[in-house]
């Protein structure tokens, strides 16, 4: 009796893949997503930190001029989050004390990478989020739409979140 269930049940997996097409599968999705995740994930990491740090001591922590983690910050109130490959946060602040972002810049090796970046910058409200080839602070101007992508990968790309402002 299990034997027939099984039977009508690869005999239905069987239809849906033929009536659908196997080239409908898009098997990049999963790098696309992932990238999205390592992204958004990274970001709220950090962001969480950053808060307890401010909560904790009054100020944002101040970010090196070299661009590296807040010593303060890595690794007392968290770990640094993990990167897409080809990729790592970086940290800058306009205002020393009372502001702080982060950037997860490097390369990205494929369009489904690209994509992956641009929909986690959509993740983030308007003027928060600023998704370019260099990191930069996010202005009020940045919406939540991507620019185009390049017409060559490798490129260089770079998601910035403003933490504080």
């Amino acid at each position: 009796m299990l034997e027939i269930i099984y039977v009508i049940l690869a005999i239905a997996l069987a239809s849906l893949l033929l009536g659908t097409g196997l080239p409908s599968i898009n098997s990049n999705a999963g790098l696309r997503r992932a990238t999205t995740v390592l992204a958004d994930s990274g970001f709220h990491t950090l962001d969480l930190a950053a808060v307890s740090y401010r909560l904790s001591h009054g100020r944002a922590p101040v970010a090196p001029t070299e661009g590296g983690p807040p010593s303060a910050l890595i690794p007392a109130y968290s770990e640094t989050p993990m990167t897409p490959a080809g990729m790592g946060w970086s940290y800058g602040s306009a205002n020393p004390g009372h502001s702080l972002w982060v950037c997860l810049s490097g390369t990205v090796a494929s369009l489904d990478e690209w994509a992956g970046l641009a929909a986690a910058q959509r993740l983030r409200p308007s003027g928060t989020a600023a998704f370019d080839v260099a990191c930069r602070v996010p202005e009020p101007s940045d919406g939540t739409v991507p620019p185009e992508p390049p017409e060559a990968f490798p490129a260089s790309a770079a998601l910035t979140y403003q933490v504080f402002n």
